[in-house]
């Protein structure tokens, strides 16, 4: 990205934002950077670069998150949920278990946006000390107006779970 902006740059080809798709993150998991291809002494360079030249970085971040043991946003998540009493984080199905599918991550639990709790958590993931990396020159975007299910009938969420 950076041999890409300079390219811009120096024939100075208007641009004001890169939008970065879901390759950004590790194993599609929202809030961490692929180390491959953002390894952090190049990332911290690319931003001062892209900061430098007056552009921006959007990065997707989308409400299913995957299931790992290694994924911080899921497990944080869980861990956030167990401690609260009669609130979630993850959508529920009516016998109160927690809602999975299969989607771009792979096996997948969504946040759940109508909870306070929710909010306040998804809303915390965006702090620098979470999503390291990111600076004041990045902005997010949500590209998932309903939540994607590739495993199920409709490829969404059933309509009464």
């Amino acid at each position: 990205m950076m041999a890409r902006d300079q390219d811009f740059e120096s024939e100075k080809f208007p641009v004001d934002v890169y939008w970065m798709d879901i390759g950004y993150a590790k194993d599609y998991e929202y809030f961490t950077f692929d180390p491959q291809r953002f390894p952090t002494n190049k990332l911290d360079q690319m931003n001062k670069q892209i900061e430098g030249h007056k552009r921006r970085l959007v990065a997707i971040t989308d409400p299913h998150i995957a299931v790992k043991d290694d994924n911080f946003v899921y497990n944080d998540g869980v861990a956030l949920e167990e401690s609260l009493d009669h609130s979630q984080i993850f959508i529920h199905d009516c016998k109160g278990e927690r809602f999975y599918g299969d989607c771009w991550p792979g096996w997948s639990s969504w946040i759940d946006y109508l909870n306070s709790d929710a909010q306040e958590y998804w809303q915390s993931l965006y702090a620098y000390d979470k999503f390291k990396g990111t600076t004041s020159i990045y902005s997010f975007w949500n590209d998932m107006n309903e939540p994607s299910v590739f495993n199920a009938e409709q490829g969404t969420m059933p309509l009464q779970m």
